[in-house]
């Protein structure tokens, strides 16, 4: 998905608000033998991969550029207390990226104990999903709350939770929102009193994809450590189950 960088939302910084990037679809799709990309995509979404970037690497390029635009847009500082709720893909990513900038205490949330324990591998504190969550950051965090929370588990609970996590002024970066059609059922009163923020934000420009590309050429991010497995084209289906059953596994990538 590319923007086209001439409308309002483009001139805007919006660039992934942008009509035209939601309108760029490959035909008929990523894995056929043989796809149609429109021209402009050609012009303004194709990077060039440096040989200090090897093929296993590049696969972490569209989710590292969504979630550098994420926490950009939340303007997450070195002296924040961040709690990442979700420790997936993308909640990974987060935790690596806020422990580069230098946060002070990151913690993870999830009720997979595979992911919460790769994320303690990666430098996080973990947080048991069974315990009372805002109750163990007060202890960890002399009696405040996270000054923002990272929300990327899809869910209504974990989005009341991230909530209850925040201290006053606090951030919430809503980068997984919960199921269409489902009302949150926050108390906005406690959230104008307490002067909670919402940031959210959408997908990756290609200014965020080249940033990138640069982190990951300077090595300045590790990412193949969070590949799991590696199948061949024929075992795709495979590949499809483990990212589905979301178990054992972190980063499935086909090598054809």
């Amino acid at each position: 998905h590319v923007p086209c960088n001439e409308c309002e939302y483009c001139k805007k910084n919006l660039h992934t608000a942008c009509d035209t990037l939601r309108k760029t679809n490959f035909d008929p799709g990523g894995f056929c033998e043989f796809i149609r990309i429109p021209s402009i995509n050609v012009v303004t979404g194709t990077f060039h991969l440096s040989e200090d970037i090897s093929f296993d690497e590049g696969v972490f390029v569209e989710p590292l550029g969504c979630v550098l635009r994420s926490q950009r847009v939340a303007r997450l500082r070195s002296k924040d207390n961040v709690l990442v709720i979700g420790a997936g893909i993308s909640g990974l990513l987060h935790i690596k990226l806020a422990l580069e900038k230098g946060c002070k205490k990151v913690f993870a949330a999830d009720i997979n104990e595979y992911r919460l324990q790769k994320a303690k591998e990666f430098g996080a504190e973990i947080v048991n999903s069974d315990i009372d969550i805002p109750n163990f950051l007060k202890d960890n965090l002399d009696g405040k709350l996270a000054d923002q929370v990272i929300l990327c588990a899809g869910s209504l609970d974990a989005l009341k939770l991230s909530f209850r996590c925040l201290d006053r002024g606090g951030i919430l970066q809503l980068f997984a929102p919960p199921p269409p059609g489902e009302v949150p059922g926050i108390d906005l009163n406690l959230v104008w009193k307490e002067q909670i923020s919402l940031s959210t934000s959408y997908g990756a420009a290609p200014s965020d994809l080249q940033e990138a590309i640069d982190i990951i050429e300077r090595k300045n991010l590790i990412v193949e450590d969070m590949i799991t497995h590696k199948l061949p084209l024929e075992e795709i289906k495979k590949g499809f189950q483990l990212v589905s059953d979301a178990q054992d596994s972190l980063k499935v990538v086909i090598c054809p």
